[in-house]
């Protein structure tokens, strides 16, 4: 993963077209010119099945005595709704504790008084709906403290120049050259010999993340341990 803001990447593609140097940055409307520019790159990939799986990390406020949260856009938390939660914590004068997974299957069956309530929560169920996720806690928090999430979620665009994001591999070095090859034109650098070797460079670029996708496309398949229970004691099947 490559940790990147849209700030980052606009600013590297203006320094591949020699608009920049060291040290420089974008002025407002030329920042503002690439968060747009950039954002409509990674909405037409998604015409092509190139979607970005980035990972964020955010904080929500939690509400006193709420036991399930909704995520997503206009849910309670309002946000791109993660297709996977990889973990979760709570901060404590500056320390941070794991909130831990349970499957669907270990919170209905082996969490018998879901309502019992506790200042921090222990663990987290996350149900993947449409058009919203749904999170539910164990013990129910009591606090209005914030729970901060690391999830993966599919980008449809940067909302805002300095949100970070970890992109999978190769993701950064195509938007860079693809950002700078469409900012081209407006600078006068479309027939420059740089405007020829960044294409060069977008067109590798892109074609290697198409055959990445193309190699992790999952295949169909029956798990073996269907009859698996789960234990929230062990953290393990049995």
């Amino acid at each position: 993963m490559t940790t990147v803001t849209a700030r980052n990447l606009i600013t590297d593609s203006m320094k591949l077209l020699g608009l920049l140097v060291k040290g420089d940055s974008p002025a407002d409307d030329e920042i503002e010119d690439g968060l747009y520019r950039l954002n409509d790159i990674i909405s037409t990939w998604s015409l092509e099945s190139l979607l970005i799986n980035a990972r964020v990390t955010e904080s929500f406020p939690l509400t006193g005595g709420q036991l399930q949260y909704t995520i997503g856009p206009g849910g309670n938390f309002d946000t791109t709704r993660p297709t996977a939660i990889i973990s979760m914590f709570y901060r404590v004068a500056n320390l941070d504790y794991p909130v831990y997974k349970l499957t669907d299957e270990a919170y209905a069956l082996q969490i018998g008084m879901k309502n019992i309530q506790n200042p921090f929560p222990e663990y987290y169920n996350y149900t993947l709906g449409w058009p919203l996720g749904t999170l539910k806690f164990w013990p129910v928090p009591s606090s209005t403290n914030s729970i901060y999430i690391l999830s993966e979620k599919t980008i449809s665009g940067f909302t805002t120049l300095d949100t970070v994001v970890d992109l999978p591999p190769g993701w950064a070095r195509a938007l860079r050259y693809a950002l700078a090859l469409e900012m081209a034109p407006e600078y006068g650098k479309d027939a420059m010999q740089t405007a020829q070797v960044i294409k060069a460079t977008a067109d590798e670029a892109k074609g290697m993340i198409k055959a990445e996708n193309l190699r992790n496309r999952p295949l169909d398949y029956i798990p073996s341990d269907l009859n698996q229970r789960y234990s929230i004691l062990t953290d393990r099947g049995y």
